[in-house]
């Protein structure tokens, strides 16, 4: 039932547009975290759509400035999509 609530169309996009507001907001920390939790559905779904996932709500606004440091090594969410679509 659960998912079946987040699938819903007019949920997804509120929840996308709340994401875009945390990050278009003044307050500099309510702008890091929705890109903190961008970058934390990233790591743990790898943009993959499953049951416990939430990437799929990050709004594109954050997805293409997003930046992950992983072993010294910076990783961009165009560059992950491009390279797992090969």
């Amino acid at each position: 039932m659960e998912d079946a609530l987040l699938d819903d169309g007019d949920t997804s996009s509120m929840l996308e547009r709340a994401w875009d507001d945390m990050y278009n907001d003044e307050d500099p920390e309510i702008k890091q975290f929705a890109v903190d939790l961008a970058v934390y559905a990233f790591i743990t779904s790898g943009d993959q759509s499953s049951g416990g996932s939430f990437f799929k709500f990050v709004p594109n606004t954050i997805r293409k400035g997003l930046t992950i440091n992983r072993g010294g090594k910076k990783l961009n969410y165009s560059d992950f999509i491009y390279n797992t679509r090969k």
